[in-house]
């Protein structure tokens, strides 16, 4: 808001004013990242045939779907993965320096899951301690 119209605003209310030495001149902030991305709209297909088409049809034609996932979509799939990313990094975090002892312990076990040589090693073992308790007649 530029000084001549604060103190327009504060002269209205009777509440006196600044009187600058000369006026401030500020480029705005960028637009945020919120909207319609124009980038993925199809301007080919027909928005009256087919509007999702013409909404997501360049996303669609440029964006694979992960190996590894059954669907991708544009937003809960990159949400998702984002959340899946940062969670990592809280883990691995509390593994290499926790900040209490619950950060301590999460890390901790977590460690225990990368550990996958000694799961497989103690696998059978921890199987048949279980198996064991539950029938005590089992050798």
């Amino acid at each position: 808001m530029s000084c001549r119209l604060v103190v327009v605003a504060l002269a209205g209310l009777g509440l006196g004013g600044c009187h600058p030495q000369k006026e401030q001149v500020s480029t705005p902030p960028p637009p945020p990242e919120v909207g319609i991305d124009e980038g993925i709209i199809d301007r080919a297909a027909n928005p009256c045939d087919d509007f999702y088409e013409y909404a997501c049809g360049v996303w669609l034609k440029k964006t694979d779907i992960p190996a590894d996932r059954p669907s991708w979509t544009r937003s809960f799939s990159v949400i998702d993965e984002k959340n899946d990313e940062v969670k990592k990094q809280v883990l691995e975090e509390a593994i290499a320096k926790p900040a209490d002892a619950v950060a301590k312990q999460l890390g901790d076990f977590y460690a225990t899951c990368l550990d996958e040589d000694k799961a497989e090693k103690n696998a059978k073992l921890e199987l048949d301690d279980l198996l064991k308790r539950l029938d005590p007649s089992r050798t």
